[in-house]
């Protein structure tokens, strides 16, 4: 009883958009500065400082995982974008709690693009809900972005469940890196894909 692969692709999938931007006016870029500005409450994501091992990817951000949790390598359709899930120790029939990420060394798109891009998505998707996006604080990151939100999605079965997802963009002066986490809905906050999210660092950590 897993998600489709429609649903997969919906919830899990993690794109950074690295495309460079066209030469503006100062007004237009002034009206496209203000446009991908977030506008949303401040968000109840807070980095941790929790003990363990790190895993460190590629040398662009890090992450401590729960015990038992399974890496799963995922194929990127963007190209120089890698990928990354972890499936955690207590993973329901669904698949959930999840974390995945994408990241790019030297990306030219910042946390503020990509995340408005994903906000963007998500906002003409039907079966999504409480969309918000927040500017938030993070330790290493030059500019952090959390965007939280509902989603109801297809299982295998044909039935459909309703999951929270929160995602958080980091940007470094060496790259950009996606990070989310997903749970049923009711049970993301505390969670151990959240508690996971909370200790990824750019960097070596």
């Amino acid at each position: 009883m897993r998600l489709t692969r429609a649903g997969v692709v919906t919830v899990v999938g993690v794109v950074l958009l690295l495309g460079g931007c066209a030469h503006r006016s100062d007004t237009s870029q002034d009206v496209a500065d203000e446009w991908i500005q977030p506008t949303g409450a401040p968000s109840s994501l807070t980095p941790s400082d929790a003990s363990g091992e790190r895993t460190s990817l590629d040398g662009a951000w890090s992450i401590v995982l729960p015990e038992g949790a399974v890496e799963q390598r995922l194929d990127s359709t963007k190209e120089d974008v890698e990928e990354i899930g972890f499936r955690m120790p207590d993973e329901s029939e669904a698949g959930f709690p999840l974390v995945t990420a994408s990241w790019a060394l030297d990306s030219r798109v910042g946390a503020l693009e990509d995340s408005k891009a994903l906000e963007t998505v998500l906002d003409v998707n039907p079966n999504v809900s409480d969309l918000v996006r927040s500017e938030i604080d993070w330790p290493g990151a030059e500019v952090a972005v959390v965007v939280t939100w509902s989603e109801d999605v297809e299982l295998d079965t044909g039935a459909w469940i309703q999951v929270d997802s929160v995602a958080l963009t980091l940007e470094g002066s060496h790259g950009t890196v996606g990070a989310r986490a997903y749970a049923l809905a009711g049970e993301l906050e505390g969670s151990t894909a959240w508690e996971a999210l909370r200790t990824v660092r750019l960097g070596q950590g």
